[in-house]
């Protein structure tokens, strides 16, 4: 949905200025401390429930949240390594819980602290290198792609999908990739052209 709305709208986003790969990770926390730790879902009660057609419990994810943050306190260094579904199934008490539900929560019960830390810095480190270029159409565009994975990793577990690191791994190499692009032709003027004005 972020990127469809960017496409249709980017012009008057790129006006904005605020929508960068810096800002969504703020955003990422945010949202994080927001709804999994402060739990202000209640305030958002005519969207997700008439709306999006939900209960405030996010779908019971308020109920794993809760017993995977028990879990989490008693072993928050090491955590409880990578489990099989039915381990995790037996710690959460419902054999339709098989991970965490939220990205950050499911790293600190596999690896506790000392997986979260490197995990944080990956994502630290491509920001810094998207943001570098930040008024690039291309950082712009994988920003925004990098905005959907932050959107759906407080609400779904997205640590062991491999399309995420492809997608840090791109984000990454946002400077390298425009630098080629620019080497190779016109497509980098036109884009950049095409949504600037």
């Amino acid at each position: 949905l972020a990127i469809l709305l960017y496409f249709l709208f980017g012009k008057i986003i790129n006006k904005i200025g605020l929508f960068n790969s810096k800002n969504y990770f703020i955003f990422l926390i945010a949202v994080f401390l927001l709804f999994v730790v402060l739990r202000v879902q209640g305030i958002f009660d005519v969207v997700i429930v008439k709306i999006l057609n939900r209960t405030t419990t996010l779908t019971g994810r308020t109920y794993i949240w809760n017993e995977t943050i028990k879990l989490i306190l008693k072993k928050p260094i090491l955590g409880y390594g990578v489990t099989n579904t039915s381990l995790l199934t037996e710690f959460l008490g419902n054999i339709k819980y098989n991970h965490a539900h939220n990205t950050f929560l499911d790293v600190l019960f596999k690896g506790g602290l000392l997986s979260l830390i490197p995990f944080i810095s990956m994502i630290l480190v491509s920001v810094k290198e998207n943001f570098k270029l930040k008024e690039d159409i291309i950082a712009k565009v994988l920003s925004i792609f990098l905005l959907s994975a932050f959107v759906m990793m407080n609400f779904e577990a997205r640590e062991e999908k491999i399309g995420f690191y492809v997608l840090l791994l791109i984000v990454f190499n946002t400077p390298a990739i425009i630098s080629q692009l620019k080497k190779e032709g016109n497509f980098h003027d036109l884009c950049n052209e095409r949504y600037s004005r």
